[in-house]
């Protein structure tokens, strides 16, 4: 596995010193966040964990217009923490002017380098999508995907794309990851981008859903990224790029409960709140049957309950907890045992952010499921010419 999708929108997820303890022991090394929490960055401090940053799209139009800003954001939330935290990449979005200031000033203070310049792109910025041979940029999007794909070109960075096969069907391919990544080298070699790299920045599959998603299940994510387990660690390319190793990161780390939309937005964590694993993937340090699959075993929830930080009504939960795994010799989950408390203080906390890049249209069945978002500037360029038409 090459990297995983860290998002935090929920009250019941592992304290950050567990989610280090988790990812060593699932042998993760690479994650992306979707922000620059300081408190998350500082955790992985000394880790090893190689880590990529979001931008938030709050700061788009100010550092899109003036790099001193761009150079006052880097050195308040990732310089500092260089090299201790490995922060290896920021994500800008689609926002050229943004990116490009970005990067001029981690060029001035020579972190090029270290720290790369992302920025992934739904599905949706394909006019078509399969045949992967026929797949091209949509007509309407090309003026402003051009300038984007020429930067990158230049710094020699690679094109990141949120790839979810979860219930995009079709016929004579053998595999639709393959295909979409595929679809995506002949789109860019059509548009005059044909030496550069695709990387998958997001996909997964999830394990559950509502029932006009019929093809989220258990099984059908346990299926769908074991493969995906097993594809990578070949390191081989795709039939369109055999001699490219593919490289993905899977979406997601834990299920966030607080997410909008359908129930599967809520449903593609690898693992549960508590450290466990969701499902049996048949990855190395993935399986359930590993001690350190089991993050927050019973005798870690006691020892975490009694600290300081915690309330009573934890402490006295683990004790509920250790009687349950008593009688079923299975973990309970901490918030079926009544309120919900977050696992490293007495109070629910929604931190971070775990929302899909602002990319042009998320096309429905093509992709990630869409859900509420707000529009990136290149969606209102977009939006503001057809309307003009």
């Amino acid at each position: 596995m090459y990297g995983i999708n860290y998002g935090r929108i929920a009250y019941n997820l592992p304290s950050l010193k567990s989610v280090v303890t988790l990812l060593k022991a699932a042998k993760i090394k690479n994650i992306r966040i979707y922000d620059v929490n300081h408190e998350v960055l500082t955790a992985f401090n000394g880790s090893g964990i190689e880590i990529v940053v979001g931008l938030g799209s709050e700061f788009l139009t100010e550092m899109g217009v003036n790099e001193d800003r761009a150079m006052s954001w880097i050195k308040e939330n990732v310089q500092p923490l260089l090299p201790g935290t490995s922060i290896c990449g920021i994500v800008v979005e689609n926002e050229i002017l943004a990116t490009k200031n970005v990067y001029n000033a981690l060029d001035r203070l020579d972190l090029t380098k270290v720290v790369q310049v992302q920025s992934p792109h739904s599905l949706g910025v394909f006019a078509n999508l399969f045949p992967p041979s026929s797949c091209t940029f949509k007509e309407d999007i090309v003026p402003y995907m051009k300038p984007i794909l020429q930067f990158f070109s230049q710094i020699v960075s690679p094109f990141f794309i949120n790839a979810y096969p979860f219930l995009t069907y079709m016929i004579h391919y053998d595999n639709v990851f393959d295909a979409q990544i595929d679809a995506a080298y002949v789109a860019l070699e059509k548009a005059g981008f044909g030496k550069m790299q695709v990387i998958v920045s997001e996909t997964g599959w999830p394990s559950r859903g509502d029932e006009s998603e019929a093809g989220a299940s258990k099984k059908n994510a346990r299926t769908y990224n074991n493969n995906l387990c097993k594809r990578l660690a070949k390191k081989k390319g795709t039939p369109y790029g055999p001699k490219i190793p593919m490289k993905a990161s899977v979406f997601a780390l834990f299920n966030e409960n607080l997410k909008p939309g359908g129930t599967s937005e809520r449903n593609f964590g690898l693992f549960k709140a508590d450290g466990s694993v969701a499902y049996d993937i048949g990855c190395i340090g993935l399986n359930p049957c590993l001690a350190a699959s089991s993050l927050l075993s019973v005798k870690m929830i006691t020892l975490a309950a009694s600290s300081n930080e915690h309330t009573v009504d934890a402490y006295q939960k683990s004790y509920a907890m250790i009687d349950l795994y008593g009688d079923n010799q299975q973990h309970p989950s901490m918030t079926g045992m009544g309120s919900n408390v977050g696992l490293h203080s007495g109070k629910a906390t929604i931190v971070g952010s775990s929302k899909p890049i602002l990319n042009p249209v998320v096309v429905i069945g093509k992709g990630r499921p869409p859900y509420l978002r707000k529009s990136s500037t290149m969606e209102k360029r977009v939006l503001k010419v057809k309307t003009n038409k």
